[in-house]
Formats: C-alpha cells, sequence, structure tokens
C-alpha cells in the first residue's frame, strides 16, 4: 500500500511540473489576443516585477461595471502589496493610450 501512495505521489509532483513548464508561444498569442479585442477595452493587466527585473503579467481584468477596470486592478493591487510586501505589483493597461 505504501508503495502506490509513494507512486501516486511521484505521478502528481511529476504532473505538475510538466503542466506549469511555460508555454511562451501560446503566452505571447494571448497577450496578442488580449490587446487586439475590442471586449478588453478599458482592461488592465496586474503585473508584478519578477526576479529577472521584467514586468510580469498575472491577470487580465476587464468587464467590471462602474468604478470600472481600473478600480477593480487596484483593489487586487492593494491585496497582494498587503500579502507581499516588498514586491512590487502594477496595473497597467490592455489597449495603449492614444
Amino acid at each position: 500500500m505504501r508503495e502506490v501512495i509513494v507512486t501516486a505521489l511521484l505521478w502528481a509532483v511529476l504532473s505538475v511540473s510538466a503542466a506549469a513548464e511555460y508555454d511562451s508561444e501560446a503566452y505571447d498569442r494571448f497577450v496578442r489576443s488580449a490587446e487586439a479585442n475590442s471586449v478588453t477595452n478599458g482592461g488592465y493587466w496586474f503585473e508584478l516585477y519578477n526576479a529577472l527585473g521584467e514586468w510580469e503579467k498575472t491577470m487580465l481584468i476587464f468587464g467590471y461595471a462602474d468604478p470600472g477596470d481600473l478600480a477593480a486592478c487596484e483593489r487586487v493591487k492593494a491585496s497582494a502589496e498587503e500579502d507581499q510586501p516588498g514586491v512590487l505589483f502594477r496595473c497597467n493597461p490592455v489597449h495603449s493610450v492614444q
């Protein structure tokens, strides 16, 4: 029985590791799709400043009624800053303002 549990745990860990691998092509397609879609007008990327010194998109926030997407993103940001002091977060518009 113990061997079955160890095998199951090992399988679960390996499965999660394989699923967590970064697929940059799919990620880039998703970002381009969000940026090209009118549904996300007014939307914001919730981003964190990662250990590599890059702003990393972690969440797409859009579709909130008044007071809007920026207010929703700012609430997420405030919560994240409280939970992880010392980590930089920001709300970045999905569509550049022209």
